[in-house]
């Protein structure tokens, strides 16, 4: 007899057929990992819930925008073409109605008092006094302002179906579209993003990404960073975001990068390549920056495939979010479409994708507002290092216990398969009531087989977290 570890708590792997894998795990939703410091042993964890917070009375519309306005110390809330302040009580004002185009991801920059935003349609402007305008650009007739940066006092905007930048001088709100912009003219491709970078400009387009700057010259204010260009472009400009030194973006070969803003980028979603190959669109894509739980993640959202993908930054991983949708029993997309962590409140800010929405993610929460979060963990198909037949004696888990009541107990669910043939059936475990803190479960006289595939789900109200597993086996003297 022998002790093996099982391997639960592995990386994610989807770039290849399912049946190829052994030690890496088949599939992660709502579940990270995090690792246990000193030991080096990681743990899978249910992600944080999100609580109600602010309700913009759009119960069917996206929240387009999330912006913390310090100086006022209010959030910026955009949902169904309105513009909404929420205060920290979460108290809703509306400030203006119909000035944003309706389900397309919000732009914002701050400038003095003054805030800009953007979403394909109009420049909208708020100053101080929370007096809603609009900003024209001379010369240009329905202009389309798709994103929108500020550097060295300037308001630098992009313009839908146009590979031309278009600037104010500092300070001023006046866009001189005849005189004050230029082209970005490595690749003959559309303009989609602009971000400011360390003093620079970084115009992202479709094929290429360049680098520009400011020359402070009255008559040729912009010139490209000669040689600095580099011809790989970002094919969903709303899935461009910065975090710890690094840009990540999905470019246009269908890929996660992370650039550091020169030299070539690096390639990270090889786990999901496969995937989202598969995909039938990836243009709509778009993403946030989630400082959560101590961990980093770039979490992505793929309307055409109804998929969330997640890449945790603090360990190099990839897993899945997602909504649980219990009339038809499968997952959806994520139900959180935008992202802002609001420092003074200490408060993870979450627009809802379909329910007008703003809620507060939380490590004490475990639904998303009121829905089930349904943590799903398949190992692959696990051999322990042999191809021959194993009998299993037990297996036992390391697994967080005692969060129930008094008089009722958390349960998670495992079933498994042996040598990819059909799901057997799902066995509830206890995870303790109130007070019963042991943190072993045990299962035994657990069969003959080849390779073995679990699974465990985690559906109830409560936290969850799974340290390891050790399962005792024989090797049999026969294939």
């Amino acid at each position: 007899m022998a002790e093996r570890p099982v391997p639960f708590n592995t990386p994610v792997y989807q770039n290849i057929p399912e049946e190829g894998l052994s030690e890496l795990s088949a599939l992660l939703i709502d579940g990270y990992v995090t690792e246990l410091p000193q030991e080096g042993q990681p743990a899978t964890v249910k992600r944080p819930g999100i609580e109600s917070f602010a309700d913009t009375s759009n119960s069917s519309n996206s929240i387009d925008g999330l912006f913390y306005w310090g100086t006022q110390d209010e959030e910026v809330v955009v949902c169904n073409g309105n513009i909404y302040s929420v205060d920290s009580a979460g108290n809703v004002t509306t400030r203006a109605t119909s000035k944003m185009l309706v389900g397309q991801r919000v732009s914002f920059v701050e400038r003095g008092d003054n805030i800009y935003m953007v979403n394909g349609q109009h420049i909208i402007k708020i100053d101080g006094t929370w007096t809603v305008s609009q900003l024209s650009v001379s010369g240009v007739v329905d202009f389309q302002a798709t994103s929108i940066a500020t550097i060295n006092k300037r308001l630098v905007v992009t313009r839908y179906g146009d590979d031309r930048i278009y600037y104010t001088d500092a300070n001023s709100d006046v866009f001189n579209g005849a005189t004050d912009s230029f082209v970005a003219n490595v690749n003959p491709d559309d303009a989609t993003k602009v971000v400011e970078f360390r003093g620079l400009l970084l115009a992202f387009g479709t094929h290429t990404i360049e680098t520009w700057q400011d020359t402070g010259s009255l008559f040729f204010n912009f010139q490209r960073d000669i040689g600095s260009a580099i011809k790989k472009g970002c094919i969903a400009a709303d899935t461009v975001q910065f975090a710890e030194g690094f840009w990540y973006y999905w470019d246009e070969d269908r890929r996660c990068v992370r650039w550091p803003g020169v030299g070539l980028p690096e390639p990270l979603s090889t786990p999901y390549d496969r995937v989202v190959q598969g995909f039938s669109d990836i243009s709509n894509a778009m993403s946030d920056i989630y400082r959560i739980a101590g961990h980093i993640f770039y979490v992505t959202q793929f309307p055409t495939a109804d998929r969330t993908l997640v890449y945790d930054v603090s360990r190099n991983e990839w897993h899945e979010w997602s909504y649980w949708n219990k009339s038809t029993a499968s997952h959806e997309r994520f139900l959180g479409q935008t992202y802002d962590y609001v420092s003074p409140w200490n408060k993870h800010l979450v627009g809802g994708r379909n329910n007008g929405l703003v809620g507060n993610m939380s490590l004490d929460t475990f639904q998303d507002w009121g829905d089930t979060i349904r943590t799903v963990r398949q190992t692959g198909h696990v051999t322990h290092g042999t191809q021959l037949r194993k009998k299993s004696n037990w297996i036992k888990f390391r697994i967080q216990k005692g969060y129930g009541s008094y008089t009722a107990e958390n349960k998670f669910s495992i079933r498994w398969r042996d040598n990819n043939n059909a799901w057997g059936n799902e066995l509830i475990l206890g995870l303790g009531k109130t007070g019963e803190y042991d943190f072993y479960t045990t299962l035994r006289r657990m069969g003959v087989y080849t390779s073995r595939q679990y699974e465990i789900v985690h559906t109830h109200n409560s936290r969850f977290a799974l340290f390891n597993g050790t399962e005792d086996i024989e090797v049999l003297n026969r294939s």
